[in-house]
């Protein structure tokens, strides 16, 4: 939640060059708490596997899965308004599907290596 408002509120400095109003931080502040419902599932998986329902990997596993498919769910309705052709539609799924695991690929690396 912390790092969706801190780049939203980088960006907007960005844009323009003076922090937001009242208003715009309290935009800010609800966009970043309804990112919080990403990790809905990720939590209960991680539960499951602490009341020994399920075994750590396996709850990291579906973890990790559910966390890709949201990012690109919510890629999908965030494109959906943008004019896109159907390909390039695709094309900026499949790129977050990768960035996606490109993600987890380095946290595996970063803990193993």
């Amino acid at each position: 939640m912390l790092a969706v408002f801190v780049a939203d509120l980088v960006a907007h400095i960005a844009v323009h060059p003076q922090l937001p109003d009242r208003a715009e931080l309290a935009h800010m502040v609800s966009v970043s708490t309804r990112a919080l419902g990403v990790i809905v599932l990720p939590l209960i998986f991680v539960a499951l596997s602490a009341l020994g329902v399920w075994d750590v990997p396996r709850a990291l596993r579906a973890s990790t899965i559910a966390l890709i498919v949201s990012l690109i769910a919510i890629g999908y309705l965030a494109a959906r308004r943008v004019p896109l052709r159907l390909g390039q539609r695709l094309i900026v799924l499949f790129a977050e599907f990768t960035l996606g695991i490109a993600v987890v690929l380095l946290e595996v690396l970063a803990h193993h290596g």
